[in-house]
């Protein structure tokens, strides 16, 4: 999917095993300079920055198929979010869809385990985000109404309590002019 749609930004909430259950395949190398093959394509990590920011990772991938140029794509990983509960300081997902928003004019990519409970959280933040930026009025129910129109289940109760917030915050720190963060570690 990250080669087909040409991705910008990965927003990865879970971690590869939680509780000693798997979630998600590791598709990445972990390792600076390491190169993993997925099928045809291959996967070279260039750059890990754990220390970006208290809530999540941040890694710098390059996929290419040997043939095209290669993407480079932008990984976030959310450190701490158990599935089907409320994330610790839940205003730090503000920061990572600042940074995966970065790469304008491309597909970002967000994903969980199950890819509804999480993934819809942040997916209806998002859009929530962006029709604020429209100045255009947010329901965060009825987003989530639209959102079940097309992923059944998505934003389950719990996650839910964090979107008020989070909205709160990015409504009042927009009108107010702050940018929740103050510089792009995303350079290319």
């Amino acid at each position: 999917m990250i080669w087909q749609e040409k991705a910008g930004s990965i927003v990865m909430l879970c971690r590869v095993e939680e509780h000693g259950k798997p979630k998600c395949a590791q598709y990445w190398p972990l390792a600076e300079g390491e190169t993993k093959q997925c099928g045809t394509l291959s996967v070279r990590n260039i750059k890990n920055d754990p220390k970006m920011d208290k809530a999540f990772d941040y890694t710098q991938l390059e996929v290419g198929d040997g043939k095209e140029a290669s993407i480079l794509v932008n990984m976030f990983i959310w450190r701490d979010w158990p599935d089907k509960h409320v994330p610790a300081g839940g205003l730090g997902i503000l920061r990572m869809l600042r940074y995966s928003r970065h790469k304008k004019d491309s597909v970002c990519i967000v994903h969980c385990s199950a890819g509804i409970g999480r993934t819809g959280t942040v997916v209806g933040l998002e859009i929530a985000m962006s029709r604020l930026e429209a100045k255009q009025p947010v329901n965060i129910y009825e987003v989530v109404k639209e959102l079940r129109t097309r992923r059944a289940q998505a934003v389950q109760t719990e996650a839910k309590g964090m979107s008020h917030p989070a909205i709160k915050k990015f409504n009042t720190e927009r009108r107010r002019g702050v940018a929740l963060i103050t510089f792009d570690p995303c350079e290319e």
